[in-house]
């Protein structure tokens, strides 16, 4: 789990490489889009893999976006799980 206060070693290790990565004047912004992967077992939980460029129809697809402070620390996070 991602949290506003985590390190951005952290949040790449649990996410991966971004999809996405700009720099504005409020931080570095870093976008994963997401795709569920198809389970074998129904009864497992729901499971996503990044994407590695970003869907020209953002539409019903899954991100997360996290905001990282000059310190690498999160200081905002959007979402759509």
């Amino acid at each position: 789990m991602i949290k506003v206060g985590d390190i951005l070693v952290k949040v790449e290790a649990v996410m991966g490489k971004p999809t996405e990565k700009t720099s504005d004047p409020q931080g570095t912004i870093m976008t994963w889009w997401l795709v569920e992967e198809e389970g074998i077992d129904e009864s497992a939980p729901e499971q996503y893999r990044s994407l590695k460029e970003k869907p020209s129809d953002t539409s019903g697809h899954k991100f997360l976006k996290v905001i990282i402070d000059p310190k690498n620390k999160v200081t905002s996070k959007d979402f759509s799980l």
